[in-house]
């Protein structure tokens, strides 16, 4: 019996066409090049440099973020990851007022005397988008309601735009300008939370 079933399996690929036997034969290494062309694609997009400083900017945008008391410790580590983003430099502009900070130093300097005398940074839902300037640079628009609270209670709140302008460097890709927009500020009252 088993002879039998063997003979029928071999005499029922005999009866194929020459064509059919070769689709047979070609279609796993068509499968193949399919997934290997969906991957490249995938691959593409996901290391492309749009993507990589969009994903940075996340990091940043979760690295600035403030929800409790830090110890000088954390803080300086906090500054120092920053700092790892920003070109030597480096310029903040804000909000019209011209430009706050030149150069990476100054920049962080300012970041830490704001952050050591807040008691809490929050950015709720940011959205973030890329799109490339030029070969080697990437903008990169941060859009977010935020709620800074000081030490004493009161604080502000609104909605900003951050602009950044990553450029690929010997270093890597740094943030070379960072503009910012505040826009339908409002005062927190003193205690309020």
């Amino acid at each position: 019996m088993k002879h039998q079933t063997i003979f029928q399996a071999d005499s029922h690929k005999s009866d194929r066409s020459p064509h059919r036997r070769r689709l047979d034969k070609a279609l796993p290494g068509v499968m193949l090049l399919a997934l290997v062309l969906v991957a490249s694609i995938w691959a593409l997009r996901h290391f492309s440099a749009e993507n990589r400083m969009r994903r940075a900017t996340i990091r940043i945008v979760r690295l600035v973020e403030k929800s409790e008391d830090e110890s000088p410790v954390a803080l300086a580590r906090v500054a120092n990851r920053l700092s790892s983003q920003l070109a030597a430099t480096v310029e903040l502009d804000f909000d019209g007022a011209g430009i706050l900070t030149r150069g990476r130093s100054e920049t962080v300097q300012l970041f830490v005397q704001v952050r050591s005398n807040s008691e809490s940074l929050s950015l709720e839902n940011p959205q973030v988008g890329a799109i490339p300037v030029r070969r080697g640079e990437v903008r990169v628009l941060v859009k977010a309601r935020y709620r800074l609270t000081w030490a004493g209670g009161s604080g502000v709140e609104g909605e900003g735009t951050a602009d950044l302008l990553w450029r690929k460097t010997d270093d890597g890709w740094r943030i070379v300008q960072v503009r910012i927009r505040d826009e339908n500020r409002s005062r927190v009252p003193g205690g309020g939370s």
